[in-house]
């Protein structure tokens, strides 16, 4: 199992470091007062989803996928480790997130509170949207998968845009929105919203584990 999830990790290792340099670019951009740190917040947890999209295409293009479900470890532990790893990619894409965010509002306890309202609720999201691309790259395939999975990341952000054009009369309401989910919300509320997520995440590897199960490799 540690040697599977190890794996996933080696052959992220260049992903990572591409991943390092974009992370620089938008901490000076949010320096310079390019980029709100809500968005860096954002835009980590988006770069993180994207990593298991390159281990399935990696996998793909090797021929791993028909070796590993051959191993003495056996389908469920392969399937397992690629669950976990990609947990653990997320997990660290929300603590750079966080600490992003928190460098941010440092002096200011509500930009502080708000960083982690977005944090929360990124990794919320993130974990449901894994939870649907696994499933879909198991099922379809890396190509159809990726296509899936941009019409998935693409619908809610032009909900959003249509949203923040007709629904609100600014950046001013949207500041206001998030200083009164601040004070509605604790610390322990925003660590007990992304357990709603594991718990899809606890379903979707069952289904996943259902469809390589079936598969003949």
């Amino acid at each position: 199992m540690k040697g599977l999830i190890l794996k996933d990790f080696l052959v992220l290792k260049k992903s990572f470091r591409i991943f390092a340099v974009i992370l620089c670019a938008y901490v000076i951009m949010a320096a310079i007062g390019l980029l709100d740190s809500n968005i860096i917040i954002v835009m980590i947890i988006v770069l993180m989803l994207t990593l298991p999209i390159s281990s399935f295409a990696y996998d793909e293009q090797s021929n791993w996928i028909r070796y590993a479900m051959s191993m003495p470890a056996g389908r469920r532990n392969v399937v397992k480790a690629r669950y976990l790893s990609c947990v653990i990619v997320l997990l660290i894409g929300a603590a750079v997130a966080l600490g992003a965010g928190l460098a941010a509002g440092a002096g200011n306890k509500d930009k502080q509170m708000e960083s982690l309202i977005m944090v929360a609720a990124g990794l919320t999201v993130g974990l449901l949207y894994m939870d649907i691309n696994l499933v879909l790259n198991y099922k379809l395939g890396v190509e159809k998968a990726r296509i899936w999975f941009y019409v998935l990341i693409m619908t809610p952000a032009l909900l959003v845009g249509l949203i923040a054009r007709f629904g609100f009369s600014g950046e001013e309401e949207m500041d206001a929105w998030f200083s009164s989910a601040a004070s509605a919300l604790n610390p322990a509320v925003l660590a007990f919203i992304p357990l709603i997520a594991l718990a899809g995440f606890y379903l979707s590897y069952r289904v996943s584990l259902g469809i390589v199960n079936k598969k003949d490799y």
